[in-house]
């Protein structure tokens, strides 16, 4: 077992096994119902269970070499043959609301014995790392990577924090080839940008209004960023344990722009799954503010999208999920179940 920087020996049963394919866009069902599985087994809420835990984690955290460690029941990551970017960000996102909301000490398990290609790309995302699951094995660079995606550090943060988001851009594009000036000149590597600052902003301003959300939160953003050196395509995904999509229009429909509001009210009506809904927030101007100048932001994500050689768009956000791909017709799914917030992933061609 590893946790906390120390390697040792442990004895604990899995709770559960984590799916051969962890791809939330291919495998998407089976996937985000593991996710829920560990959303709830991960949950610490009573002072009772609080206080057991904490017993535990003083009563000799770190035994003799030799002598195993009971850890108890544990997430198992052994059987994880594939993995896209937006998998691995979501799965980190839960073991650090985890981590932050309940205080869980989480152990990385049998770490020598999971897929190589997997355990690369978790380490390329800070998995370890920043998840203080321990000081080793350190995040991999993009050139030391394998699989088609290589993954960037993850990012978190309860603000709206443009400083963050644009080095980590500026290395993936760099990747591929982009110069520093052409980054700083391409008009739709600046719109990307603003694109993401957006999300934080709209994460920030409405993904977790008081009381509003059912399962404990730590009201933060996650985003990532990984790159396909062959195809020469960047993605970049945020995603968000709030409220969702779905939730915030059926709740404040009265609180519409008014040029949105009559139309999302008829749809309220006719009884929309949630891919609806989240189809009505792209391709509508539509803001819970009431103000006339946001809401914007979706729709610029497909203009974004159209403006690029190739292009994907992609929004999940609670049960439903809406996909639009350049040049073809979008598309829309109903989830078996939530995907506990929502996600946005750009993927485009350079």
């Amino acid at each position: 077992m590893f946790r906390d920087g120390h390697l040792f020996p442990a004895i604990g049963i899995p709770s559960s096994y984590a799916p051969a394919d962890c791809r939330l866009f291919d495998n998407t069902d089976e996937y985000v119902g593991f996710l829920d599985s560990i959303r709830y087994s991960m949950k610490i809420t009573t002072a009772r269970r609080r206080g057991i835990f904490e017993a535990k984690r003083r009563d000799d955290p770190y035994r003799p070499a030799g002598k195993p460690r009971r850890i108890g029941k544990f997430v198992s990551f052994d059987r994880i043959l594939q993995i896209d970017p937006a998998g691995a960000l979501v799965l980190a996102a839960e073991f650090d609301r985890a981590r932050r909301r309940f205080g869980a000490r989480l152990p990385a398990v049998n770490v020598p014995n999971w897929n190589p290609e997997i355990r690369r790309t978790l380490e390329g995302l800070g998995f370890f790392t920043l998840l203080e699951i321990g000081e080793k094995p350190p995040m991999l660079s993009l050139e030391d990577q394998t699989g088609t995606w290589r993954v960037a550090p993850f990012l978190s943060d309860r603000r709206v924090s443009p400083e963050l988001a644009g080095p980590p851009l500026q290395t993936l594009v760099s990747a591929l080839g982009v110069e520093d000036a052409d980054f700083f000149a391409d008009t739709k590597l600046r719109q990307l940008f603003r694109s993401v600052v957006d999300g934080m902003a709209n994460v920030v301003d409405h993904a977790y209004p008081p009381l509003a959300v059912v399962f404990p939160h730590v009201g933060r953003w996650w985003l990532t960023g990984a790159v396909d050196f062959e195809n020469r395509r960047l993605t970049m995904t945020l995603y968000d344990q709030g409220i969702t999509i779905p939730a915030s229009l059926a709740s404040n429909a009265d609180k519409t722009n008014l040029s949105a509001r009559a139309s999302l009210q008829k749809l309220l009506r006719r009884g929309p799954t949630d891919a609806d809904l989240v189809e009505f927030a792209v391709n509508n101007h539509v803001t819970t503010t009431g103000d006339e100048q946001r809401g914007k932001g979706l729709g610029k994500l497909l203009s974004f999208v159209d403006a690029c050689e190739t292009g994907e768009l992609r929004v999940m956000s609670r049960r439903g999920v809406y996909k639009y791909t350049k040049g073809r017709a979008a598309t829309k799914a109903e989830l078996a179940c939530s995907i506990g917030g929502t996600l946005i992933s750009w993927q485009v061609g350079l």
